[in-house]
């Protein structure tokens, strides 16, 4: 996550002014925790498609590179 993540998040969690201060750090942690899990199903289907590019064995009934594709289609649902 980067500098700008952050920021944009905290432009996301709206304003402050106005806003109760736990209400607004609730909006502000709940972007975290999408974006930290986001990247992390990122990273999981990451680890998949080298081994499939590489491998010599034929798929059975999902291709590594399938599981990376239902991975990352887990956060569009």
């Amino acid at each position: 996550m980067t500098q700008e993540d952050i920021i944009r998040m905290t432009r996301e969690a709206g304003l402050l002014y106005g806003t109760p201060f736990d209400v607004w750090c609730e909006r502000f942690a709940a972007l975290v925790a999408a974006a930290a899990r986001a990247d992390e199903r990122e990273e999981c289907a990451k680890m998949f498609e080298p081994t499939y590019k590489d491998s010599t064995v034929p798929p059975v009934y999902f291709s590594l590179a399938d599981t990376a594709k239902i991975i990352r289609a887990r956060g569009n649902t």
